[in-house]
């Protein structure tokens, strides 16, 4: 737990973020399997926000790295290293909800009945 703990506040405000956007994202698939509720409103918005809210950690962890830069110059990378990581954490985790939300949307769509799957047609 604490390796967890650790890990989201490497990544700052947007990792707390997408931690609880996550959360949402596994509440509402359960919610679907179990209780067949119309969720995909939901689920399409989690798909759309997680990627911006891991561009906004990207920001915030830029914005610390020119910080860095700018109070301790460019001589030492060891100081503004955390701002790229800071950078970089949000950003994968986003993109891996938003890619996890994307393909169980799809697959929701698709087992609903209210799309298929393109097939080329025989001539």
């Amino acid at each position: 737990m604490n390796a967890i703990i650790r890990f989201l506040e490497q990544g700052g405000l947007a990792m707390w973020l997408l931690a609880v956007l996550c959360l949402t994202l596994w509440a509402l698939v359960f919610w679907r399997i179990f209780f067949k509720a119309k969720i995909m409103p939901l689920l399409k918005t989690v798909v759309v926000v997680a990627p911006l809210l891991g561009l906004f950690g990207t920001v915030m962890g830029m914005i610390e790295v020119f910080e860095a830069i700018a109070h301790y110059g460019s001589s030492e990378p060891r100081i503004f290293a955390s701002g790229i990581a800071r950078a970089t954490f949000p950003t994968m985790a986003g993109l891996t909800i938003g890619l996890i939300g994307l393909f169980l949307s799809t697959k929701f769509i698709y087992s609903l009945g209210g799309a298929t799957p393109v097939t080329r047609r025989k001539r």
